[in-house]
């Protein structure tokens, strides 16, 4: 994935979570103006970065190809909810001791997913309907993404992708009516 694709995905995957903390920070009359403007431009962030994702889909024409070793990336829940943990139970957020280390935490965790291409859930992507899944083409050894949109896909499938982002990790999209009919065996 191309370094700003890369960041709009994982911007936009961690908008319900700036949500909840411009939410937390609204209804607590203690925190900083800067606080709750910086919680709101974050969610406005998150949801422009998810239309710059759902704007580059269809971009290219499409290419046949066949794909193997197709499974879904976005079913890991857990350790994506467990980032949500840790704003939900702490008080006094605006408080240095308590923000700092939890704002040294979040940059972590936001390089890490960053730097090891792992953001692949993505709530807005599958409130509209979107998978995120892992494959490769069957003449290349390399992986791929691809985010489909109609349903799951699983193991071997010849589709129609169109190029989303290039880079090191090359992200595709398929849509369910675009599919390729294989011919049947004789």
């Amino acid at each position: 994935m191309k370094g700003l694709y890369r960041f709009a995905f994982l911007v936009s995957s961690f908008g319900p979570l700036f949500l909840i903390l411009e939410v937390k920070t609204l209804l607590d009359a203690s925190s900083p103006l800067i606080a709750r403007w910086g919680m709101a431009l974050a969610f406005v962030a998150s949801l422009l970065f998810t239309r710059l994702i759902l704007a580059g889909i269809t971009r290219s024409a499409p290419q046949t190809h066949d794909v193997v070793e197709l499974k879904a990336k976005d079913t890991d829940i857990f350790p994506y909810l467990m980032t949500y943990i840790p704003s939900l139970i702490f008080r006094d957020l605006y408080k240095p001791e308590v923000g700092v280390p939890l704002a040294l935490l979040y940059l972590t965790v936001f390089v890490l997913y960053f730097r090891i291409d792992s953001p692949y859930v993505n709530p807005y992507l599958a409130l509209l309907g979107f998978r995120v899944h892992e494959g490769r083409m069957k003449e290349s050894r390399s992986q791929f993404i691809l985010i489909s949109h109609g349903r799951a896909l699983d193991g071997v499938e010849t589709l129609q992708l169109h190029e989303v982002a290039g880079g090191q990790t090359t992200v595709y999209y398929y849509e369910y009516t675009n599919r390729v009919e294989s011919e049947p065996a004789r």
